[in-house]
């Protein structure tokens, strides 16, 4: 079994790996053909991977760190975000959807950044937990979409649309509990 202290870096550079992934993603569905989307979906993929992954090493080694802290909230948004521009570009949804999404994530991040010793810093729910997986479940299979099937016209009840909407309603109501500790804090 690996020692602590080996695996104390691990979920930082999965963390770093998901950031990195980022670009890459929009860079391989803006080129358009089908090879380099599933290099995109695969990365998208092993990004979403990572995520789970970091998390448990840092508990299982009790190797949690405050820059962690930081910077896995920040690429986990980042990744979610370059792949629901990557569908913007591909045509499979809205601008406002793809804003709707960063705006949420800015203020929860900025909360998180402004207040980091304070309660604003919360554990992640099980809605919030059930909310990052749908997430990845649902941009996965529309990174999937225009691999095979033909890209739907983007209208508000298109079926990348539909499938989005849970995840952006998910995505808000989780962060009401960042609301309510942030403003509680500063009583």
């Amino acid at each position: 079994m690996a020692s602590a202290s080996r695996m104390r870096h691990i979920p930082n550079i999965l963390s770093i790996f998901r950031i990195l992934v980022c670009p890459l993603v929009i860079y391989f569905y803006h080129i358009g053909n089908v090879p380099y989307m599933w290099v995109g979906l695969v990365l998208f993929f092993l990004g979403s991977l990572s995520d789970m992954l970091d998390g448990q090493i840092a508990r299982a080694y009790e190797v949690e760190s405050h820059i962690g802290r930081i910077i896995d909230p920040i690429a986990d948004k980042l990744l979610v975000i370059s792949a629901l521009f990557a569908l913007y570009a591909k045509g499979m949804t809205a601008l406002w959807v793809v804003i709707a999404f960063m705006l949420r994530d800015m203020l929860v991040t900025g909360m998180r950044l402004a207040k980091p010793d304070s309660k604003s810093i919360i554990s992640p729910t099980v809605w919030a937990k059930a909310k990052t997986l749908y997430q990845m479940v649902a941009i996965s299979f529309l990174l999937f979409w225009p691999i095979y099937f033909d890209i739907p016209q983007v209208s508000f009840v298109s079926i990348p649309q539909l499938i989005l909407y849970p995840a952006l309603l998910m995505s808000w109501m989780t962060a009401i509990p960042y609301f309510r500790a942030f403003f509680a804090s500063g009583r």
